[in-house]
C-alpha cells in the first residue's frame, strides 16, 4: 500500500507531501491545489501501467488529458517535475521509496530520471539500497541508460526515455531483490483507484465486466458479474448503506441482465414510501446524489484489498445529513477491507462527523502569501492545534477560514 506521496515542481506545488491513513481528508479552499495533488496520483497510476509519459499527461485517443495539460505540467512553467512514493514492503520493517523526474520541453516530456530503493527499518536508524537508478541522459537522446543494482556499480541496461523504468522492468528477468521490489511498488501504484462518478453515465445500461470504471457508468455491469453468492452479499451491503439516503427507505439495490443473451445490465433499486406502498426503479429514475453514493459503495466492495481510493468532492450531490452517513459506511468498509481512502470535501457537516482520531489525517491544502505556490499542512503536524481546535469544530473552522488563516500565522512566526 501507499504510504506517502510527494511532489516537487508538480503544477502548482514546489514541494509538498501527503502521508496516507486508512482515511485521508484533503481539504481547502477553491484553486488552493487539492485537485492538483490528486493529479499527481492520475500520472503515477498512468505510467507504472506503461502509458507513455506524453499520453499521460496530454492525454490520447483512450485516455483524458490531465487537467492543465503539460504547459501547466510544471511549477510556474519549469523544465522538470518529480514525484516520490513511499510503498509498504513484504514485512512492517521494510518500505519501498520510488522517485521519477520528467523533463516537459515544448509539446513533449520524457523521463529525466528514476530511482528505486529499498529502506529496511534497524530501531531508529534505517538501511537503504538503490535496486535501480539512471544516468543523465544526454540532450536530445531517445533512450536512458538505467543501472540495476548487482552489489558494484550497476548493471548497465539501456531503456526507452518515453516509457518509466518501473514498467519496462515488469517483463524482464531480474535479481531477486529488484524484481520483489519492482512488483511491489508496481501493485501499490496500480492499486491507485481514482472514482469520479457521472450520475448520467450510470443511468445507461452496460456489460458485464470485472473492472469497475472510473466515472462509475458500468455498476450494473460489475455487480451482475459478481458470482452469485458474492453478488447477493455485495448488493445486500449496499441496499444497507443505501437506505438512508433518499427522503424514503432503499430496501435493496440490485443489478441484472434484461436481455435473453445476458449482455446488458441495469441497475434497479426499491423505495418503501409507507407500509403498504413500494416503487420499483431502474436508474433512470434514481438521483444523482443516490448514484453517487452507490458508486462509492460499490468502489469499496470491488476494489482488491490493499487500493487506494480516491474521490474528488466525495460528497457532491447529497444533503449534508446524507454525507455523514456516507463517512460512517467508508470507514465501516474500508477498515473492514483494508482499503484506504482519499477524499476531499467542503462539506462542514462531513467534517464535523470525522472523530478525533481521523483529525491527524486531515490534510490542508493552502497557497503561500510570498510564492503563491501550493502547500499541504497535516493538521497534526500543527503546533499549538489544541487552540486551533478550542475556537470551533473542524467543519465550523473551515467554513469560515479560521483553519487557512491559522496555517498562515503559522507560518509567519516560524
Amino acid at each position: 500500500m501507499i504510504r506517502e506521496i510527494k511532489i516537487q515542481d508538480w503544477k502548482s506545488y514546489k514541494l509538498a507531501s501527503i502521508p496516507f491513513d486508512q482515511l485521508t481528508v484533503l481539504i481547502g479552499t477553491n484553486a488552493s491545489g487539492k485537485s492538483n495533488a490528486l493529479d499527481a496520483l492520475e500520472f503515477l497510476s498512468r505510467v507504472s501501467a506503461a502509458a507513455d509519459i506524453n499520453s499521460a499527461i496530454v492525454g490520447d485517443s483512450n485516455t483524458v488529458n490531465i487537467r492543465g495539460g503539460l504547459e501547466w505540467a510544471t511549477f510556474e512553467q519549469g523544465k522538470t517535475f518529480k514525484i516520490t512514493v513511499i510503498a509498504s514492503g513484504e514485512d512492517e520493517k521494510t518500505d519501498y521509496e520510488y522517485s521519477i523526474s520528467i523533463a516537459v520541453e515544448g509539446n513533449s516530456a520524457e523521463l529525466e530520471s528514476e530511482e528505486l530503493v529499498r529502506i529496511k527499518y534497524q530501531g531508529q536508524s534505517e538501511r537503504r539500497l538503490r535496486l535501480f537508478w539512471t544516468d543523465d541522459p544526454d540532450i536530445g537522446a531517445p533512450g536512458i541508460m538505467a543501472r540495476l543494482y548487482n552489489t558494484k556499480s550497476g548493471t548497465k541496461r539501456p531503456m526507452r526515455r518515453n516509457l518509466s523504468i518501473l514498467s519496462q522492468l515488469e517483463i524482464y528477468e531480474l535479481r531477486e531483490e529488484i524484481d520483489v521490489g519492482v512488483k511491489h511498488v508496481i501493485s501499490s501504484i496500480r492499486s491507485i483507484f481514482i472514482l469520479d462518478p457521472n450520475p448520467a453515465s450510470m443511468r445507461t445500461y452496460s456489460r458485464p465486466s470485472e473492472k469497475l470504471f472510473r466515472d462509475g457508468s458500468n455498476i450494473a455491469g460489475v455487480l451482475s458479474a459478481l458470482p452469485k453468492d458474492r453478488k447477493e452479499k455485495v448488493e445486500a451491503t449496499i441496499s444497507k448503506y443505501a437506505a438512508k439516503i433518499p427522503e424514503k427507505d432503499i430496501t435493496r439495490v440490485w443489478a441484472e441482465t434484461v436481455d435473453r443473451h445476458h449482455v446488458d445490465a441495469m441497475l434497479y433499486c426499491t423505495e418503501r414510501w409507507n407500509e403498504k406502498s413500494a416503487l420499483e426503479m431502474d436508474a433512470r429514475g434514481m438521483s444523482d446524489g443516490t448514484l453517487r453514493f452507490i458508486s462509492v459503495i460499490v468502489a469499496l466492495l470491488t476494489q482488491p484489498e490493499g487500493s487506494l481510493i480516491v474521490v474528488e468532492e466525495i460528497d457532491n450531490g447529497l444533503h449534508p445529513s446524507r454525507a455523514v452517513d456516507l463517512l460512517s459506511a467508508i470507514r465501516e468498509i474500508g477498515t473492514e477491507r483494508k482499503i484506504d481512502l482519499l477524499i476531499t470535501t467542503h462539506n462542514v457537516a462531513l467534517l464535523d462527523a470525522l472523530p478525533p482520531g481521523v483529525l491527524r489525517s486531515v490534510a490542508v491544502a493552502t497557497r503561500n502569501i510570498t510564492t503563491g505556490a501550493s502547500e499541504i499542512t497535516i493538521l497534526n503536524d500543527l503546533p499549538h492545534l489544541a487552540r486551533l481546535v478550542a475556537d470551533g469544530s473542524l467543519g465550523q473552522l473551515a467554513a469560515q477560514g479560521k483553519i487557512e488563516s491559522f496555517i498562515k500565522e503559522q507560518d509567519e512566526n516560524a
